[in-house]
């Protein structure tokens, strides 16, 4: 059914019985519904933009944490690489004691 040249079932009934001023109120009906469902669209869109900006946030928060957790780490790794060396060099001069610099 096209709707641009096709009545609607509940339009078409009206307009066969002749009962203009029926189609009238069915017009205004019609109208107060488009306004309601307008509406709703409207503060649903609202809705979904609130959440995507709530969503970015918290993107850019987390984000934020991740790359300090990553700096943290590489500390981390840096640290355990020192004291990995420092150990060895510990077990190097206990097994050779005449090594031990002055």
């Amino acid at each position: 059914m096209n709707p641009d040249t096709t009545p609607t079932p509940r339009t078409y009934q009206l307009l066969a019985s002749g009962k203009a001023h029926y189609m009238s109120r069915l017009c205004r009906q019609l109208e107060r519904e488009l306004a309601e469902k307008t509406n709703e669209v409207a503060r649903l869109k609202e809705m979904v933009m609130d959440a995507a900006k709530r969503g970015d946030k918290l993107a850019e928060h987390w984000k934020g944490r991740a790359e300090k957790a990553e700096a943290i780490i590489k500390q981390l790794h840096n640290f355990a690489e020192t004291l990995e060396t420092r150990i060895r060099y510990q077990e190097q001069l206990n097994h050779n004691p005449n090594d031990k610099p002055s």
